[in-house]
């Protein structure tokens, strides 16, 4: 008897490698009949999951100059890939937007729903307090069946939760007002809202884009009028507000598409930040030394 590939398809197999592996094995052990179903049910691969036809998604972010019109055509491209994935129902990219990571990637700024799946994420344990407010992104929530990966966009509905008054503050930058906002269930929000104001640029090309000037030239001009101490103690102008989108620009298009109502308006006194924490870690200082040392 000869084992075609047929024989392997009609065992489980699918057309490729596995598929090549095992007609080898089987004429080199000899494996026929009985022999062959058992090794084939013993060894044959996990079932392929195939990609779906993408779901429509909501997209809210619009681009008013060249470098966002990049932000917004590569965000649209990681989406239209990563909505193929077979468990996804739902999807909706917030005004403030961008990628990051290999394309497919969840954008940050954006959240999808999957059904009975969650792809590489927790769920989360909440506080009890209703008399504070705080913004959870980068998180999975899930209600029923459905679970919403919220790569930056921050839950508002209290059925994500509950222990919350439905009410959300939108940190923007540093120096303006944090919102409190609110929202209704839409196909463009999810029940999310924006995480904050965004980027168009990574961290290293707007420091790039801010050559000519020392980096406390532009802490003092982009800090004046708030205390806005860095905890590493280095500044880092990638964390200033230059380096995020206008929000102005996202607070707008919170309104245009329904995203979110804001209510209220926290003035900031003052910011504490991370800063350029890895210029005082060990490899770094180890780093510098030892090209002091060749000098």
């Amino acid at each position: 008897m000869i084992v075609t590939g047929k024989d392997w398809i009609a065992l489980g197999f699918e057309q490729g490698s596995d598929l090549g592996k095992a007609l080898e094995h089987a004429q080199r052990e000899g494996l026929v009949g009985d022999a062959l179903t058992a090794w084939a049910w013993a060894n044959r691969p996990a079932p392929g999951i195939r990609l779906q036809a993408a779901p429509d998604y909501s997209f809210t972010f619009e681009a008013t100059s060249e470098t966002e019109a990049d932000n917004v055509a590569k965000v649209h491209e990681t989406t239209d890939v990563l909505m193929r994935m077979p468990t996804l129902r739902a999807g909706a990219v917030m005004p403030d937007a961008c990628p990051t990571g290999p394309t497919g990637t969840i954008a940050m700024g954006a959240v999808v729903g999957t059904e009975k799946a969650i792809h590489l994420a927790a769920t989360i344990s909440a506080g009890t307090s209703t008399e504070r407010f705080w913004n959870e992104h980068n998180f999975v929530f899930r209600t029923g069946d459905r679970f919403y990966h919220a790569k930056g966009a921050i839950p508002v509905l209290d059925k994500f939760l509950p222990d919350m008054p439905g009410i959300q503050i939108v940190p923007l930058n540093m120096t303006e007002p944090v919102l409190s906002a609110r929202c209704a269930e839409n196909a463009n929000n999810l029940g999310l809202a924006p995480h904050g104001a965004g980027r168009n640029l990574s961290r290293s090309a707007h420091k790039r884009s801010m050559d000519g000037k020392t980096d406390e030239a532009i802490f003092a001009e982009e800090t004046a009028g708030i205390d806005a101490p860095f905890f590493s103690g280095n500044i880092d102008i990638s964390e200033l507000p230059s380096a995020y989108k206008p929000a102005a620009k996202v607070r707008d298009q919170m309104g245009q598409y329904g995203l979110a109502d804001v209510i209220d308006e926290i003035e900031p006194f003052g910011c504490i930040m991370a800063g350029d924490w890895q210029r005082d870690a060990p490899w770094c200082v180890r780093a510098r030394a030892k090209r002091a040392g060749r000098g």
